[in-house]
């Protein structure tokens, strides 16, 4: 493939580039993705809760591991939506409930 050829490729209706506004829309759709993975896992935490898992510790801490990743998720994607490199869990957690906080008050 010749240059004039890749360059007609790129510049073609087939190859799109994306704009900053597409770019944030997709991040914006797959933070919103994320957030409605860690309601369905709080859903299905509440709905499940029952006697045999309060007394089975491997349940728990099973349902607590899947609950803190989708959580995670969410606030390393929010600190880096906010500029912000994201870093380990808890700092990503910190960083997450510092800017809500703000946003609340």
């Amino acid at each position: 493939m010749g240059i004039n050829t890749t360059v007609g490729y790129l510049l073609s209706s087939s190859f799109s580039i994306r704009t900053r506004k597409e770019m944030n829309e997709a991040i914006n759709k797959r933070l919103l993705g994320k957030v409605e993975t860690v309601i369905e896992r709080v859903e299905f935490i509440t709905e499940h809760l029952s006697q045999q898992i309060l007394r089975d510790r491997l349940l728990r801490k099973a349902l607590y591991k899947e609950f803190q990743e989708a959580v995670s998720d969410v606030c390393a994607m929010l600190r880096r939506r906010l500029n912000s490199s994201a870093k380990d869990d808890y700092s990503n957690i910190d960083f997450s409930v510092v800017v809500l906080e703000r946003i609340k008050n």
